[in-house]
């Protein structure tokens, strides 16, 4: 997993962070994903078939306003000239309804309340564009790395090659 920075190391990114995901100030998706260009950019990591952003479930996503992975997804291919490489955002799908992971207090409670929660899309040759690609993973935070695990795990079992997490802040 990449991680541009620790919360613990930078209370500003901290605050950032949970601005852009509860206050819902969309704004700050540029210099996010700005951020997470300067991580990759400086990493070895092989670039990926695409970028996939963590989904959320529609009545979240209804809630927020916006896929605050989407949105930096979105940016991270515009920031390091992937433009032709393809954001999709309906490749991977969040079908069960969760608490939200940081209500959850411990590594184990966090992958149970995503036990299934994850899921390909049902579009046609959607497990077939999946056999043999190396995919991003795109999240704003990884605490354990629960939900980034759950959503490789849908990809490799459909034949993912390699499935990288990327995200703001751990």
């Amino acid at each position: 997993m990449l991680s541009a920075t620790s919360f613990q190391d930078n209370p500003i990114l901290q605050e950032a962070v949970h601005v852009f995901k509860y206050e819902f100030v969309e704004e700050l998706a540029h210099p996010l994903g700005m951020l997470l260009g300067d991580v990759v950019r400086a990493s070895d990591m092989p670039l990926p078939d695409r970028l996939i952003p963590v989904p959320l479930h529609p009545l979240r996503e209804r809630f927020r306003g916006f896929n605050q992975s989407a949105l930096l997804a979105d940016i991270l291919a515009a920031e390091i000239a992937l433009e032709l490489l393809s954001v999709d955002k309906n490749l991977l799908v969040r079908h069960r309804f969760t608490l939200p992971q940081a209500r959850s207090k411990n590594k184990q409670a966090r992958k149970d309340n995503l036990e299934g929660a994850f899921r390909l899309s049902q579009a046609e040759g959607a497990a077939k564009s999946v056999r043999g690609k190396t995919f991003w993973l795109i999240d704003d935070v990884a605490t354990t790395g629960a939900t980034l695990e759950a959503c490789a795990r849908v990809l490799k079992e459909h034949g993912a090659k390699k499935v990288f997490g990327i995200v703001v802040a751990r």
